[in-house]
């Protein structure tokens, strides 16, 4: 052994012819062997005696410290990849029988011994565990290195748990695969171990996670003491922050990821995710990219009206979550809408109003918001009870712009409606009106499209829908009105047009009886807008009347400006009252006083004197008709009984039984000439028992018949009757009682008539009638009044002016 020199290690060659080479150090170990008990290790350790075959050809020293690994004949798995980690081998072993110290320097190709090697390989190169691993290693190699450590890993754990230097060898292995784009291996504590419930995903390509290929991987990474994070921490630290900082686009590896954390069905997951963008939509293009939303945003597209109103929009999941019971069930935990309540329909309708602003002159696409409008109307309608709305909700519906409306262009096959409110094809439910009130309002309020016109269900509970507003109603009739006088319809459209006006004068007349509208329709319309039709044609601007120029109660107009209301208008009280109309204030009359004669009928009474005047023979000597009164101006002869005349009247008796001129004349002749012939002929019959009616029925002209154009039927009427007021007067007969009572109470006074009623009535001391006059002229002072004064003011000559003047002071006097 002089031949070597005392180093730690010395290049040699095997093969070679100089010392030291393999013959010669066989040699010396068969000498060594022979004598294995007096060896002195000290003595021998000081010569590089022991060939290392890798990393390289050298001899060593003998260490018991720092042993070689015994490369076996078979070789090792592991072989190569120790080598390139500078992990030294020896093929040279030591028997079993060798001193013990010996056998020492040399160590088989354990589990233990290996990873005892790399350690000393560490030592050796003065690096640590990952400088060590900084080599050209393949990936294959480090999966070996694993499959080891994993085929071994109780035999090593056990170990380690006796060695806790050894342990922490094993732990600091860098052979552990990192999810990082930089195909990065760490030791087994330096990462973190996710959950072996999820598949790894992250946002970030560099993690500090560790890559388990399979499950073995994870186990052992969990024996050896990875930090291991659990499915909600990885979620609230690892997924949550690139969520709120990066807004990523979703992947198919983040939906696969997603799918396996939704299915896992925790709720606290579910808690956290759903405070953030975390869900993907389904793109409403195959262009469009989907991107993160929160699941409240989102819409289950199995609900069927969900597929309809959010068709071919980005509102709903992909497939892969669709499509996945788990999932939906847990994104309904976390707010996706599956179930329609009064919020989402609110949410629909807007999302209607959203699509139908994005149309630009796409008809095909306005068809189809349009359809999916209709269904959500419809759906309304259907489930109106349980939706449930409250007020504000309520309200807030009625204000959307999402309900289909009808266009002009779908009423053109009917040209009476013309006019028709403008509309884009879709209104809110506030602006829209019924078919059923077309009429009375198609050129303020557009109408429903006939497909969602209201039910009979949904209108019973909100009968507030598809009815115009009183404004909107009022300046319908305006237009209408406006239209009419310009004459844009034809002559055959005037009763459909007479129609519409009145229907619209019966609606206004019924809101007049709700104080709520009275202020508004007052104050809109007002006394002094022509808005009234009072008479049959449209087309006549003089048919126009405002309210203020109506006085209601009296029979024929007075003067422009103070009309009669005529039977088209009459109906419509308390609107004409409401704009201005003026009413005749109605008078109780006194209760008629009784009479102290009999009584009997009239005929009665006749027939009882005749009876009496037969027994007595007391006018034996008279013939009928042996009186003759000559009538009126045109003289007219009317001849009668005196006997009859004087049974019935005590004037007729005193005339012709109490010794005057005309009780001895065989032939009389009597002029009347202060009367005319039809009021003596209506006295006559009714003294000789005819009814008043039936007497006055057979003399006067019908109202049928009456063809007069300077004066009405009714002041016709009046004035035979103040005429029969003042004979029956003259001749003291109870018909007095009766025409009085018919004037009063058929309401034949008015305005126009009643100052010259009074005059009649003082003339003819008809107390009930004058008492009725003044009551009447009190309770109507100023429309009788402002009549006087204006015929005053008209007067077409003296004489006329001298009578008005008459009466007005008859008025003005403290007893008129």
């Amino acid at each position: 052994m002089d031949e070597l020199p005392l180093v730690k290690e010395l290049e040699w060659d095997p093969d070679g012819e100089s010392i030291p080479n393999k013959i010669w150090l066989d040699k010396i170990w068969s000498i060594l062997n022979k004598s294995a008990d007096k060896i002195d290790l000290n003595e021998l350790s000081r010569y590089p005696l022991l060939p290392m075959v890798n990393p390289s050809n050298m001899l060593i020293r003998l260490d018991m410290d720092d042993p070689l690994l015994y490369i076996p004949e078979n070789g090792h798995v592991l072989y190569p990849i120790l080598v390139e980690l500078e992990v030294r081998f020896t093929n040279m072993s030591f028997h079993e029988k060798a001193h013990e110290n010996l056998q020492k320097c040399v160590e088989k190709c354990t589990p233990i011994n290996i990873i005892n090697a790399l350690k000393r390989a560490c030592a050796s190169s003065f690096s640590n565990m990952e400088q060590l691993f900084y080599k050209n290693l393949k990936d294959v190699d480090y999966e070996k290195l694993r499959t080891f450590i994993k085929a071994e890993i109780d035999i090593l754990i056990e170990h380690g748990q006796k060695d806790r230097s050894f342990m922490d060898t094993l732990k600091s292995l860098p052979i552990w695969p990192m999810h990082s784009s930089e195909n990065r291996f760490n030791d087994a504590i330096s990462g973190n171990l996710l959950t072996y419930k999820l598949p790894f995903f992250s946002f970030n390509q560099d993690t500090n996670f560790y890559r388990c290929n399979n499950e073995s991987d994870f186990n052992v990474l969990t024996k050896l003491g990875a930090n291991s994070v659990d499915e909600l921490d990885y979620i609230r630290h690892y997924i949550v922050p690139a969520l709120t900082a990066q807004f990523p686009e979703p992947s198919e590896e983040y939906i696969s990821f997603l799918q396996s954390v939704l299915s896992l069905g925790n709720r606290k997951i579910e808690q956290c995710l759903k405070l953030y963008q975390a869900i993907p939509n389904q793109p409403d293009t195959e262009q469009s990219p989907s991107s993160l939303v929160r699941a409240d945003t989102l819409y289950d597209a199995n609900n069927p009206l969900f597929h309809r109103i959010f068709a071919n929009t980005d509102k709903f999941l992909p497939p892969e979550l669709q499509n996945n019971l788990a999932c939906l069930e847990a994104l309904g935990r976390m707010g996706l809408k599956r179930e329609v309540d009064y919020d989402i329909f609110i949410e629909c309708a807007l999302e209607i109003q959203s699509q139908k602003s994005q149309i630009q002159y796409d008809r095909f696409q306005e068809n189809v918001v349009k359809d999916r409008a209709k269904f959500l109307v419809r759906y309304l309608y259907e489930h109106t009870n349980s939706l449930d709305f409250n007020d504000e909700q309520w309200n807030k519906i009625l204000g959307i712009k999402f309900v289909p409306s009808e266009k002009n262009h779908q009423n053109n096959q009917n040209q009476f409606y013309q006019g028709q409110k403008e509309t884009s094809g879709f209104e809110s439910f506030e602006d829209l009106c019924s078919h059923k009130y077309k009429k009375i309002c198609w050129t303020q309020c557009p109408l429903f499209d006939d497909d969602v016109e209201p039910t009979t269900s949904f209108s019973e509970k909100h009968s507030e829908i598809g009815f115009p507003t009183t404004e909107n109603i009022i300046d319908h009739l305006f237009t209408i009105v406006t239209m009419s006088k310009e004459k844009k319809w034809s002559e055959n459209n005037k009763r459909e047009l007479k129609n519409v006006i009145n229907e619209i004068y019966e609606i206004l007349n019924k809101l007049c009886k709700n104080k709520s509208h009275i202020l508004l329709i007052k104050t809109k319309i007002g006394p002094k807008k022509q808005i009234l039709l009072n008479g049959d044609n449209p087309f006549d601007k003089k048919s126009w009347v405002a309210g203020g120029e109506l006085i209601l109660g009296i029979q024929e107009d007075i003067k422009e400006g103070m009309y009669k209301v005529n039977d088209c208008l009459i109906d419509y009280k308390e609107l004409l009252i409401i704009l201005g109309a003026r009413p005749i204030k109605s008078v109780t009359p006194d209760p008629e006083s009784d009479t102290d004669d009999d009584d009997d009928d009239q005929k009665d009474v006749v027939l009882k004197s005749l009876l009496d005047k037969l027994i007595s023979q007391s006018d034996i000597e008279c013939q009928c008709n042996d009186v003759v009164f000559v009538v009126g101006e045109e003289k007219v002869k009317i001849g009668a009984s005196r006997y009859v005349l004087s049974a019935v009247s005590e004037r007729f008796k005193k005339m012709f039984c109490g010794g005057l001129r005309e009780s001895t004349m065989r032939n009389v002749e009597i002029p009347i000439e202060e009367f005319e012939p039809d009021t003596f002929w209506i006295l006559l019959r009714w003294l000789y028992g005819q009814s008043f009616e039936d007497a006055a029925k057979s003399v006067l002209c019908n109202r049928e018949n009456f063809t007069s154009e300077e004066e009405s039927y009714e002041s016709y009427y009046l004035t035979s009757l103040l005429n029969l007021l003042k004979i029956s007067d003259y001749h003291d007969v109870k018909l007095k009682d009766e025409v009085e009572s018919k004037i009063i109470n058929e309401s034949y006074i008015s305005i126009i008539n009643v100052c010259e009623c009074l005059i009649w009535s003082k003339d003819s001391k008809a107390t009930r009638l004058k008492d009725y006059c003044k009551k009447y002229i009190k309770s109507n002072w100023d429309l009788v009044l402002e009549q006087k004064l204006e015929h005053r003011a008209n007067a077409s000559d003296i004489q006329e002016k001298e009578d008005q003047t008459r009466m007005l002071e008859l008025l003005l006097s403290d007893d008129y």
